[in-house]
């Protein structure tokens, strides 16, 4: 299923070409992203910056011009979901942003399959997750027990922490307000956005089946048209730790 890109989201893909992003003191606000251990711990990954040029740079030189962030029928730049398995049976949701759907289905399902995935029909993994706002801070900005009351006198449901940073959970609805709860302190968050979650996670103690797991996500996540990346795996620190630092 497609959508054209919405000119909120549109804005906020520009401002991140441009090596920005948006946090507690608005558009611009200059926001590190979290290392990719971090990011394969929670199940997903985010556009970089550098990512989001590279992506740009290639739209511009194909008539980025023509691209079109209203209504009418002349929108060139679309989002899709893809959802599919990799080795060992990980569910794989994949959210990109592409000039060029077909050129982007066939690249997606080459990876899957010489990583040992598949790529799935629409809702073949999707009931394995669920919609929830995602706020990331470092665990230096805050007392953990300070944070905790004030997320959760926001309207978020979860709070939890992972070597150095801390992840707040809310309803996609309560997402806004828990960040203006966050930015009144201030506290600058490292991402804030919608994500899906796993509701079940399928444990990896393999280290070769762990490695082929997460070669396969990176691969992905390299792919210039995907914006994020989610799957329900559950691998030791040890060998998330490993995989990151080679």
């Amino acid at each position: 299923m497609t959508a054209r890109l919405s000119r909120r989201d549109f804005a906020a893909a520009l401002g991140a070409a441009l090596g920005a992003a948006a946090g507690p003191a608005g558009l611009g606000a200059a926001v590190t992203p979290p290392p990719r251990h971090w990011a394969w711990v929670h199940g997903t990954v985010r556009r970089t910056p550098a990512q989001w040029a590279r992506q740009f740079r290639r739209l511009r030189a194909s008539g980025f011009h023509g691209v079109h962030v209203g209504g009418g029928d002349a929108a060139a730049l679309v989002e899709a979901t893809f959802e599919g398995y990799g080795p060992g049976g990980v569910a794989i949701i994949l959210q990109v942003v592409t000039d060029n759907r077909n050129r982007a289905v066939s690249d997606i399902r080459t990876t899957l399959t010489r990583g040992g995935g598949s790529l799935g029909e629409s809702g073949s993994v999707a009931w394995q997750f669920q919609k929830k706002g995602s706020i990331v801070v470092g665990v230096k900005l805050i007392d953990e027990e300070r944070l905790l009351n004030l997320a959760l006198e926001a309207g978020a449901q979860d709070m939890s922490r992972d070597g150095e940073f801390y992840t707040i959970l809310t309803d996609p609805q309560h997402l806004e307000v828990v960040k203006h709860a966050l930015a009144a302190l201030p506290i600058r968050w490292e991402s804030a956005d919608l994500a899906l979650i796993p509701s079940s996670l399928v444990r990896v103690e393999d280290p070769a089946l762990a490695r082929r797991i997460l070669t396969l996500l990176d691969d992905l996540e390299d792919h210039d048209d995907v914006q994020h990346v989610f799957a329900n795996f559950d691998i030791p620190d040890a060998i998330l730790a490993e995989h990151a630092a080679s």
